[in-house]
């Protein structure tokens, strides 16, 4: 396990009702069954969020990052930003606003 794989573990396994697992064959950390952290597999340097429509333009200026596309199909993810580990300061905070998002959506339906 190299040092991005073992950060992303650490954050994700920090957070409560969260479980660690594979979707779409990417490692992943869901609530309730909806993902909200992956880690890339591609790059293995770096961690996929779900992030908030505000916080999406803010987070892509950040060298490094660009949209989650986990098929590079041409359909990539919406609100799903790709961040490299030289910015793995802002990964816990990320996360965290990621794990909170998702649990106003499920528990309010909100989508």
């Amino acid at each position: 396990m190299n040092e991005a794989e073992q950060l992303y573990t650490e954050i994700g396994e920090s957070m409560e009702d969260v479980k660690s697992g594979n979707m779409f064959g990417w490692k992943s950390f869901t609530y309730k069954r909806k993902p909200f952290l992956f880690f890339d597999k591609n790059s293995e340097q770096a961690v996929v969020f779900k992030v908030e429509t505000d916080k999406l333009i803010s987070t892509l200026d950040l060298a490094g990052t660009e949209i989650f596309n986990p098929g590079d199909k041409g359909k990539p993810m919406k609100n799903w930003v790709v961040v490299p580990i030289k910015h793995n300061y802002l990964w816990k905070d990320l996360a965290l606003s990621a794990y909170e998002n998702i649990i106003r959506e499920v528990n309010h339906g909100k989508r």
